[in-house]
């Protein structure tokens, strides 16, 4: 007869199913933009508590499969934490790619955009994945570092905004290839952005 299952592992193993259901909450909160920071304390909290139960003098098997189906989907959970970490990173998370789009889509493109330097966007020779929004931000500082005194550059945000539609038109004329976005350094060695197409 199976020794029977102390009472303190059926009670962690159930504040560790409730842990871990919160804990994708917060994730999920912070993938949709409802939470600026990671949930990192309570994730390292998630992960200390689970390590620390002892399972070696469990023999219900009940019990154990329990932890088991536990341990498992908390690392499913985190694979895929850690895939749209990667996609944000990279600027092919859809989520952050969708409301850059509507938000570009609401507004008219800016004159800049249309001037003679547009034409210096066209060359580069280190193309770049496609940005975030915090990624088109960095470029524009980048951008706008290497200007000079009395150059004139559009604001940020309606910098991103026009990147961001010379994007959505290169997708739209190329369906089924890579657009990509990097910067290319001019002669006078200011920094332009340059779109590209991969096949």
């Amino acid at each position: 007869m199976a020794s029977p299952v102390p009472e303190s592992i059926e009670l962690k193993l159930f504040r560790i199913e409730k842990d871990l259901k919160h804990l994708k909450l917060l994730y999920e909160q912070h993938f949709a933009g409802l939470l600026k920071l990671e949930p990192l304390r309570e994730h390292d909290a998630f992960k200390k508590a689970l390590n620390g139960i002892n399972m070696l003098d469990v023999k219900a098997t009940a019990t154990k499969f329990r932890y088991q189906g536990i341990k498992a989907q908390y690392l499913q959970y985190q694979r895929l934490w850690e895939k749209i970490h990667r996609q944000i990173e990279e600027g092919t998370y859809k989520r952050d790619l969708f409301l850059l789009e509507k938000k570009t889509s609401e507004q008219q493109r800016p004159d800049w955009a249309n001037s003679p330097n547009a034409a210096a966007e066209k060359t580069s020779n280190a193309p770049a994945k496609g940005k975030s929004l915090k990624q088109l931000e960095d470029l524009y500082d980048k951008v706008k570092a290497s200007m000079k005194a009395g150059d004139k550059i559009p604001a940020k945000e309606k910098f991103v905004e026009s990147i961001q539609k010379e994007l959505q038109r290169a997708r739209e004329k190329n369906p089924g290839k890579t657009v990509s976005i990097g910067l290319t350094k001019k002669e006078d060695g200011k920094l332009s952005i340059k779109i590209g197409v991969k096949s």
